[in-house]
């Protein structure tokens, strides 16, 4: 009985501060009881989202599967297949939705949160809204190299200075290459990987690790590490720094709604949370760069200034990897 009456004043509460329509939306929400969160966000920093979600709507529960972008495009298709859909919302980088939208699930969803977000950063159609983002950059050792060696652009890694396996790069750079491919052309790209082939950069699984072999001193540079990890190694006095080459790659991590979602308004409610100043500034606390316009990055520069590219979700990420992979020759015998 007690938890009866606590859950309805819980419940009065919210529909005072937010009344009409909407206090209709979160009655829905609460017969739902749980959202089912598809995310790439690791576990603590996913955790925590969910976690200050659940306190601010203490009548659902969070269900979170984390998995690798490739993981979560794999599991949501097979669901599609099988003719179910466990998750409600999808959290994962921009450049794989493309998939979930070529197979029509996700189902546009028009938070009011979105106001506040530059249009790079949101589709029109409301398919998606950014929530973090993932902004490239070439990461060097400031004891082995000065700040007037560091290479300030990509086609600088290209000279004598860092032939021999100074450079580490990440060996699924998926996102960086499509980058490429927009910006240099397929032909103009290709030139340059295998100019870069020639250089013999070794290859590494994961941007935190290849920073900390830079930091450690393994590398002279790495080719794309993300800003923001570079940012944490600095704090802790790791003798690293980065270099934003121009247009700075951004893959931003988007947030859409289930087609089919089994509790689609708690859906509605979890991506207005993800999107809300609180949400950035959960985002934010673990160390990320939030995609939402009014909550700075710590620190500041980790954008700001700096023109970004933003991929396009309608490119066929399939084809990408196949020529990645034949440019790189990986997977050859």
């Amino acid at each position: 009985m007690r938890k009866l009456l606590l859950a309805g004043l819980l419940l009065l509460v919210f529909t005072e501060q937010r009344s009409g329509p909407w206090a209709q939306e979160i009655e829905k929400a609460r017969q739902e009881g749980q959202v089912v969160w598809y995310t790439n966000l690791n576990v603590d920093a996913s955790q925590r989202i969910a976690n200050a979600f659940e306190k601010k709507y203490p009548f659902l529960k969070v269900r979170l599967y984390r998995a690798g972008n490739s993981a979560l495009i794999s599991r949501i298709v097979s669901e599609a297949q099988a003719g179910t859909t466990e998750h409600d919302v999808t959290d994962m980088t921009l450049t794989f939705v493309g998939t979930l939208l070529q197979k029509k699930l996700v189902v546009p969803y028009h938070s009011p949160e979105r106001r506040a977000f530059r249009e790079e950063f949101k589709d029109k159609a409301g398919y998606w809204t950014g929530t973090t983002v993932q902004a490239s950059v070439i990461g060097y050792n400031t004891r082995m190299v000065s700040p007037r060696e560091a290479p300030k652009s990509y086609d600088d890694l290209l000279l004598p200075r860092w032939k021999g396996r100074k450079i580490t790069m990440e060996a699924e750079a998926y996102e960086w290459f499509q980058a490429m491919l927009a910006l240099k052309g397929n032909e103009g790209t290709l030139k340059f990987i295998k100019a870069l082939k020639a250089q013999e950069p070794a290859f590494n699984r994961g941007r935190t690790l290849q920073a900390q072999l830079v930091a450690a001193g393994e590398y002279d540079v790495a080719l794309e590490l993300f800003n923001y990890r570079v940012e944490v190694l600095k704090s802790q006095k790791a003798p690293i720094d980065w270099v934003a080459p121009q247009p700075m790659v951004t893959n931003p991590s988007v947030a859409s709604l289930a087609a089919r979602a089994t509790h689609p308004n708690a859906g509605r409610l979890f991506i207005d949370f993800l999107l809300s100043r609180e949400g950035a500034m959960q985002i934010r606390d673990t160390g990320r760069i939030p995609a939402r316009s009014d909550v700075e990055p710590d620190p500041p520069k980790l954008l700001k200034g700096l023109s970004v590219w933003v991929p396009d979700p309608q490119d066929d990420i399939n084809k990408i990897i196949a020529l990645y992979n034949e440019a790189f020759g990986i997977g050859r015998k």
